[in-house]
């Protein structure tokens, strides 16, 4: 929820936020899912890349309070997806926007999903500051 939280909060009013899930199939590796938060905001500096992932670190102190961050988001979707064995990476281009991807083992279940596990099953979804349209299931 904090990287869609984020892609909102910092795109400009009439963008679009893609959030997509793909599963992936290596035969040398084992299957994971890519969930990748896709936004149409202001982008990340080069030389903040390296940081954004760090406790407190924030891009633009100014920009942050005036929305309420702390620097702490990120940091904790990292640690989450690194406790569950997976990945957090980013693509920016300054003015263009940024994707978040988090890759994830996939599990297999051998029990029936739960309504909500069933609801995570949509492949995509795209929301403009206040509506959420899906498209496909998984």
């Amino acid at each position: 929820a904090n990287l869609v939280d984020n892609a909102v909060a910092y795109s400009p009013t009439n963008t679009r936020v893609l959030v997509q899930a793909v599963g992936t199939s290596d035969h040398q590796a084992r299957p994971t899912v890519d969930i990748s938060v896709t936004d149409q905001g202001f982008g990340i500096a080069e030389a903040d890349l390296d940081r954004i992932f760090e406790r407190f670190y924030r891009v633009d102190p100014a920009r942050s309070r005036a929305t309420g961050g702390t620097g702490l988001g990120l940091a904790i979707v990292k640690n989450i997806v690194t406790n569950h064995l997976g990945t957090v990476r980013v693509r920016s281009v300054e003015g263009e926007g940024s994707t978040f991807t988090i890759r994830l083992p996939r599990v297999h279940s051998r029990t029936r999903p739960s309504s909500a596990q069933a609801a995570l099953r949509l492949s995509s979804m795209e929301t403009t500051k206040g509506a959420v349209t899906t498209r496909g299931t998984a």
